[in-house]
Parts: structure tokens; sequence; C-alpha cells
């Protein structure tokens, strides 16, 4: 016997979970699959280590769709000023003044986001793996491992960068691994700092980030080549220590090391992000680098869009099988996404050259939109992604 739905969305992450949740004003019926969801207890004081930096439309979208009132607000870091700079020399500084907002972002937990975002869903959620996946009589069908099988009429795929639906359903992909690897660090202050202002500083060796948490907790992010990040990573918790505070001394008061991560960063996008009644959306879509922690809100951006077409057809779902009905959604998304990730990729490889020409130039441009306030102000608006 097979269960039948109106939409599977297969993966219950932070997308995937507020994609649902979104969706609770409608008639339909909706299943959420996901491998393994982990309880958050946030009776636990200290963060988890993975964080997202949500931004000021982000926020406002999961306001208006009642998830942002689910997260514990004891547990948030809102920041109103973002700098940039190069060790030694140029430097731009973005504040939320200069919009007249009171924030820019807010950094908040993975785990945290995706309880709230599953707190406001109202349907049905199963952890289970996924064997296969086919189309047959105009619906989808999953074979699953623990739980009866299923179908619908349209699968959401939020199952990350590794997506088995991208795989099952033969979206093509193009991208490249970056010749550089990510190390996070969670970390206490032991004295107090100003936790409104998250900062990123480029060096010959790569880049540096703080990300402020609550009560002086914060994430330390280090950009450096897969063999300097393996080096870190495979030190002691001491020694690892001992190297972060050479790295941000100038920039930090005392800190301890809690914790620690690295994984390598790859950039890749699909031809097309729908097809037959399979929509790709986050992770499973896009990824780019994450100098400016804009992966997750190029992800919510994705459902926000994807959401008002849903609920346009969800008296007559299978029009979306149709590609025809994708056309403006794939070309505004993929307009979005890919601007973004030129806009990380310009920045990556503008620092990483040391060429004294290329040099010049990226510091004159930091100076041009450090002392033009328009200029500022677009890149500003870009980056806060407002959602219409």
């Amino acid at each position: 016997m097979t269960q039948q739905y109106d939409i599977i969305i297969v993966g219950a992450g932070m997308v995937g979970a507020s994609l649902a949740a979104s969706l609770a004003d409608t008639e339909l019926s909706v299943l959420l699959i996901d491998k393994k969801i982990t309880a958050f207890d946030d009776t636990i004081n200290q963060p988890k280590i993975r964080v997202s930096s949500i931004s000021k439309g982000s926020i406002d979208w999961l306001t208006d769709h009642q998830i942002w009132q689910q997260l514990n607000s004891e547990r948030l870091q809102y920041y109103n000023q973002l700098s940039v700079n190069e060790a030694g020399k140029s430097q731009c500084h973005f504040y939320a003044k200069d919009l007249m907002i009171d924030n820019l972002g807010c950094f908040v937990e993975n785990n945290h986001l995706q309880a709230a975002a599953l707190k406001q869903n109202p349907f049905t959620v199963i952890e289970d793996q996924i064997l296969s996946c086919q189309f047959e009589q105009a619906r989808w069908h999953l074979k699953l491992i623990e739980n009866q099988n299923v179908s619908a009429t349209l699968i959401i795929a939020a199952d990350g960068a590794q997506s088995n639906i991208r795989k099952f359903c033969n979206f093509a992909q193009q991208g490249w691994q970056y010749n550089q690897a990510c190390y996070s660090a969670l970390i206490q202050l032991t004295q107090p700092a100003n936790m409104l202002q998250t900062w990123q500083s480029f060096n010959q060796n790569g880049a540096i980030a703080f990300l402020p948490l609550y009560q002086n907790y914060a994430n330390l992010i280090v950009y450096q080549t897969p063999a300097n990040i393996r080096k870190l990573s495979a030190k002691n918790q001491q020694d690892q220590q001992i190297q972060l505070k050479s790295l941000f001394a100038n920039n930090l008061p005392e800190f301890t090391l809690l914790e620690s991560a690295s994984f390598p960063l790859q950039k890749m996008s699909v031809s097309q992000s729908a097809k037959n009644g399979v929509i790709l959306v986050g992770d499973a879509a896009h990824t780019i680098h994450p100098l400016a922690g804009q992966g997750v809100n190029l992800g919510i951006r994705d459902i926000a869009k994807l959401a008002k077409i849903i609920k346009m057809h969800q008296n007559n779902l299978t029009e979306l099988q149709s590609e025809r009905v994708w056309h403006s959604y794939q070309r505004q998304r993929n307009a979005d996404v890919q601007s973004m990730s030129g806009m990380m990729d310009i920045i990556f490889y503008a620092f990483a050259s040391q060429n004294p020409l290329l040099n010049f130039l990226r510091n004159q441009a930091m100076n041009l939109v450090e002392y033009t306030q328009p200029l500022k102000q677009l890149i500003l608006k870009q980056a806060l992604g407002k959602i219409n």
C-alpha cells in the first residue's frame, strides 16, 4: 500500500522545514522526510557549532510565516555592523543605520532555526531513507526503508549538497572544488567584546572572520588552503587555541576554545532546478563560497518564491509538472544565485591573487565603496536580500 500526498518535502533542515511551515495556511497534504532529525535542547547553555547569518530580508519572511517567533530570543545575536578589511591596508564598514534599520541580520544556531520551523509545521514528519524515486501515472513514487512507500504530485528536494533526489532524478550539475577549506571554532570570550559587529579580515594566507553569538560565545572562521586547514584541525585542542590566538591576536580579548570543525569548500549549481514536478531548493540546487554567509539566505529566497507558486496552483498541482510553468521562477532564482555566487568568486580570487596590479585595484575598489555612500547602500541592500 502506498500513502498518497500532494507534496513530499525531502530534507527537514532549515530550508525544508521552513517551506513546510510556510504552507501551513493551505489545504494541501504534505509529508516531510529526513533521514535523521537531531532534537534541539535549548536548556543546554553552550551553543551548537553550526550557525548561520540570517539576513534582514530572510528574518522578515520567517517572521511573516510565524517561524522567527518560535525562536528563543535569548539565543539570538543580532548585529548592526559588518566590516571587511585587508590586513594593514584598505577597509570598508557597513552599518544598519545607513539604511535606517535596527540590524543587518542575526546569527542563529542551525538546529535552533530548524526546530523553530518544525514547531510551526503542521504536517507529518518522518525519519527515513529513500531507496528510489520514480515517476509513474502522473505521480512521484518514493520507496522507503522503514515506512510504507509514499507518492506525491510534487517532490521538493531540500536534502542538501549531496542530494539523493538530485541524483535519482538525474539533474545536470556543474561546479568545482575551491583550493580552500574552512575551519570553524566555537569559543567563549573571557571579557566582553563588541558583539553587535561581525567582521572579516583578508591576509596573504586566506581570511579570518568573527561571528558573534549570545552570552560572549562566538564562532571564529579561518579560510586557508586545504593542507593548512588539515594541519590545524589535526592539532590537539590546546595547540589549536594557541594558533587561533595568534591569528586573532590583534582583534579579540582572551578566549577559550570549546569545539572545532572543518570542511572543504565547493561551488555547485544545477542547469535547471525544476523538472517534471521535482524542484530543488537550497543546497540541493546551489552551493556557493560562504565568505558572506549567504548560502541559507539564497535557500530561503528559493522557498519564498516557491511557496507563492505552489499556493497559486494548489487547486491543480499537476500544472506544476509542466516545465513551462517554471521558466520565470528559474530565470529569477538563477539570476539571484549566479550574481551572489559570482560576487563571492570575485572576492575570493581577488584576495587570493598576489599580483601587484590586482592588489592595487582591489584596494582602490574597497576605498571607493567605503567613501561612496550610494554604492555602499546598493551593496548592502543586495546582501540583505529583501524578499518580495
